[in-house]
């Protein structure tokens, strides 16, 4: 039954209930709804595309900045730090910012695929070398 004040707090807690509920299960609805805001607002997603990236690269990486990125992509030869992979290849035309998780220092520039592989090996280079063995004696 509809709530006699559909302004009141708890019709609109309900109806953030709904939607959240909704989105939980239709997670496609709300990657169309960004992508269709991002095409009808360019200038705006721009904007706050640019200014989320900066405040994030700063505070998580010790005052990392776009310019810094761009300097490590050039000696990277514009490569991926592994791979020969390039930014425009990756989903959102940047590579990810491999960082030390214990200083929170940069180490390099890498594509999703590494990143993410790097990441779950937690930085442990025991682990790493022993799946290289483990890899190697498999060919």
């Amino acid at each position: 039954m509809p709530y006699a004040n559909p302004q009141s707090d708890a019709a609109k807690h309900s109806h953030r209930k709904a939607t959240a509920r909704y989105q939980a299960t239709h997670p496609e609805y709300q990657a169309m709804a960004s992508k269709r805001w991002r095409q009808n607002n360019p200038e705006k997603a721009k904007k706050s595309n640019g200014y989320s990236r900066k405040r994030h690269l700063s505070s998580c990486y010790n005052g990392f900045t776009d310019n810094l990125y761009n300097i490590m992509l050039h000696q990277q030869k514009g490569q991926c730090a592994i791979c020969p992979r390039t930014p425009d290849q990756e989903r959102y035309g940047k590579f990810h910012i491999d960082h030390d998780h214990s200083t929170g220092n940069v180490r390099g520039l890498l594509c999703a695929k590494h990143n993410l592989a790097l990441g779950l090996f937690a930085d442990s280079t025991e682990e790493l070398a022993t799946a290289l063995r483990y890899v190697s004696q498999c060919q």
